[in-house]
């Protein structure tokens, strides 16, 4: 507005600056429909622009209308966990087939397709960290038992939720796994995280599978490049990186080579890792020393304080062969970073891959303001 109100007084005659402003705020108005206000078909250059809310997300995908209100049959659920560059995009038979017990699970009230209140509760979990579902847990157990129950699960997933418009259906679904039919359970939180990584692993199962289509068990280096960048969701894939998978294609070293899905997961769980990790690069960076392999592996081993960070050799051999740019032995880790992001967040920009992202003390005032509205 102040840059209108600029223009528009450049000159006193009122028609110049009705005539001005008119163009520049058509102008600004058109930039801002290609990006916020969705298309028939979006174009796959101007995805990441637009599907950076899970509202935007499930709206994109969602191909079905149920009382006035748009919901997600089991086709485009898969979709959307898939990045799918086209909302009728085909599915693979075996995608389907892993995926639709977990279809079922999400449909809270068992009406065979997904409210975007269903969907979000499910991202909720895909999307947020253990540290920050600890912090959750024990500022809702009151009575220090180690478990909430089914209310104090209800006030935790509304201090994480980041839409204030959705209210989360719990009745059936997974918070009847978690409690059982008469909600009566006590739900710890070992217990809980140990179901969200198995949610995690069926949505990897499922993008490692859609390369598989003949139940293999593996794919090619190339196709293993393709599941990476396909969390760009549709952007200009920088050159570099196009044409380091076409060499993958021609290099000896990886013609015979084959994938399997545990290397997949364990690339997965470092995108998770990837804060810890990134803030390890920086000491190599700050002191402008190029990324090696070598650097790379140790970083992984510093941050990651599990058994992930010492068989990463295959995982990080790829991840050079795909973000070295000048095939100097160096990583281009901010494009290896951002993408880890993207990955980890559905490249949703309301929700934040990073331990540090909300101290403690700020997610406690969070909570206690979303709980009192509760």
């Amino acid at each position: 507005l102040q840059f209108l109100y600029f223009i528009a007084n450049l000159n006193t005659h009122k028609m110049f600056r009705r005539s001005v402003a008119l163009m520049v705020g058509g102008g600004l108005g058109v930039v801002g429909g290609c990006v916020y206000a969705k298309p028939k078909d979006t174009p796959d250059y101007l995805m990441p622009f637009y599907l950076t809310t899970m509202r935007r997300r499930f709206n994109h995908y969602a191909q079905t209308i149920k009382d006035g209100k748009r919901c997600m049959t089991s086709e485009d659920f898969i979709r959307s966990l898939l990045c799918a560059k086209k909302p009728n995009q085909e599915i693979p038979p075996n995608v389907s087939r892993d995926l639709d017990g977990l279809f079922r699970n999400v449909d809270a009230n068992g009406d065979g397709v997904l409210s975007f209140a269903e969907f979000s509760l499910f991202m909720l979990f895909l999307t947020n960290s253990r540290r920050k579902f600890e912090l959750a847990f024990q500022m809702f157990d009151t009575n220090e038992s180690g478990t909430v129950d089914v209310e104090e699960f209800k006030e935790i997933c509304s201090c994480l939720n980041n839409d204030s418009t959705v209210r989360f259906n719990f009745n059936g679904g997974i918070t009847e796994t978690f409690f059982g039919e008469d909600y009566s359970r006590q739900l710890g939180m070992n217990e809980f995280w140990s179901f969200v990584d198995s949610l995690r692993i069926a949505v990897w199962k499922a993008e490692f599978t859609q390369y598989d289509p003949n139940d293999t068990g593996s794919i090619k280096p190339e196709e293993f490049a393709s599941l990476v960048t396909d969390s760009m969701l549709g952007s200009h894939l920088p050159f570099y990186i196009v044409d380091n998978i076409r060499k993958m294609k021609a290099n000896p070293r990886f013609a015979q080579k084959e994938i399997n899905f545990p290397i997949w997961e364990s690339f997965n769980r470092l995108m998770i890792n990837s804060p810890q990790v990134g803030r390890a690069i920086q000491t190599y960076t700050n002191a402008n020393i190029p990324l090696r392999k070598e650097d790379f592996l140790r970083a992984i081993k510093v941050a990651v304080k599990d058994d992930l960070g010492k068989s990463m050799a295959e995982e990080v051999d790829l991840i050079f062969a795909i973000f070295d740019r000048d095939g100097d032995g160096n990583l281009e880790y901010d494009e290896f970073l951002s993408v880890a992001r993207n990955k980890f967040n559905f490249n949703a920009q309301n929700h934040k891959n990073t331990e540090d992202a909300i101290p403690a003390f700020k997610l406690f005032e969070e909570c206690l303001t979303r709980a009192w509205y509760i």
